[in-house]
């Protein structure tokens, strides 16, 4: 038997509060309030894809992301905190704050199928951008492209460089389609892009041959040197392909794990390592800017690790695609900020107030988790109440 922290959020070690879907309560805290104040920091919303139970340095030292457990320390921890078992139901789940049941999925969106995430639900970024932040996506989409009105840059995101489908080449931005009408032959498709086109030229071209998270680096360097407004708050959505397969990594990665005689799990460790250097490039940009002091920065996985891409989920059973706890139990999102818990009273009712009424009772499906959280109800005056 394994021990098991059911119900339990860590915070700097010690037990806090209950957890069991984190954008619900990010949500519930950004769409019902009253008067407006002050807006908090920036937030920025990590998802790494097919992150396991065990691929973290919390749980495993041979893992080496020392920058996320440095994150993971100064912040709150859910340790009882489930995702879907596969990607496109946890990311329109996380954006829209509803459960996959009421947004018409429950399974990967493929790149040839009428589905998204219903235009009429409001998306995170949406009501971010409607009470002045400065929305901005990198990475990963894959929740309904098959016409532009599902397109992030037409979801409330005021930029949006990433992929559109499931997954990409680290360094050709792009995949091998073995069934494309017309060609008999496997056809490389380029799947980046920039708002509404696809990025090649002089936006698009260069980053050929650049490993995915310095490419996203680099895009995140030119949006906070180009800002307009310096004292907009910013919503960063980032969403890079690491640990998803194909595995890869630039050779300096890969020291330190000489010793894994796995292979596949050598690369996978690598590739981690990979994305841990890319969350110091987020944050070291962030500081440079002066946008770390406040800022919120929310981690999580969009599903258990995939045993066949050499993820690792002991000692849960099973992975992704399962609906065992390997599937879609995590110990994520890890949390930071001077005014950020997932749970904070603080935090909540600043939010609560800054986003006033228009959203209230309207967005979200799920339990507002404030009680379970505190042990107290929250009483917004005005508010149409919590959603059961």
């Amino acid at each position: 038997m394994h021990e098991r922290s059911r119900g339990r959020v860590t915070r700097g070690g010690s037990t806090w509060a209950q957890q069991t879907m984190a954008s619900n309560l990010l949500l519930t805290s950004l769409l019902v309030g009253s008067t407006p104040v002050k807006p908090p920091g920036s937030i920025v919303m990590f998802v790494a894809d097919d992150l396991g139970w065990n691929d973290l340095m919390f749980r495993n030292s041979r893992m080496r992301t020392p920058v996320i457990e440095g994150l993971r320390q100064k912040g709150v921890t859910l340790t009882s905190y489930y995702v879907q078992p596969v990607c496109s139901p946890t990311r329109g789940s996380l954006l829209s704050g509803k459960f996959p049941l009421n947004l018409g999925f429950d399974s990967v969106i493929h790149d040839t199928e009428p589905m998204g995430v219903p235009l009429d639900a409001v998306l995170l970024p949406q009501a971010l951008q409607a009470h002045g932040f400065a929305t901005h996506l990198l990475g990963k989409w894959h929740i309904g492209m098959f016409k532009p009105a599902l397109l992030p840059i037409n979801r409330g995101f005021s930029s949006a460089f990433g992929y559109l489908c499931g997954s990409t080449g680290y360094w050709d931005h792009g995949n091998t389609e073995a069934f494309c009408p017309g060609h008999p032959e496997p056809v490389f498709v380029l799947d980046l892009t920039n708002g509404t086109r696809p990025a090649i030229g002089e936006f698009g071209g260069r980053w050929n041959g650049t490993y995915e998270t310095e490419m996203y680096s680099a895009a995140l360097e030119e949006i906070l040197d180009s800002r307009a407004n310096l004292t907009q708050p910013l919503f960063l959505y980032i969403a890079p392909n690491n640990v998803h397969t194909p595995l890869g990594a630039p050779d300096i990665y890969y020291e330190g794990f000489e010793n894994e005689l796995n292979e596949g799990r050598r690369t996978f460790m690598a590739t981690a390592a990979a994305m841990d250097a890319f969350v110091e490039n987020v944050t070291g940009s962030l500081a440079r800017h002066g946008l770390m002091e406040d800022a919120t920065f929310v981690f999580t996985t969009d599903n258990g690790g995939n045993l066949r891409g050499s993820g690792n989920n002991w000692p849960l059973r099973a992975g992704k695609f399962t609906t065992w706890e390997g599937g879609g139990e995590t110990k994520t999102p890890t949390t930071y900020g001077l005014l950020f818990g997932l749970l904070s009273m603080r935090f909540l009712t600043r939010f609560r107030r800054q986003m006033g009424r228009e959203y209230c009772g309207r967005t979200t499906t799920s339990y507002s988790l404030v009680s379970l959280g505190t042990g107290k109800k929250l009483v917004v005056p005005g508010a149409a109440g919590e959603t059961p």
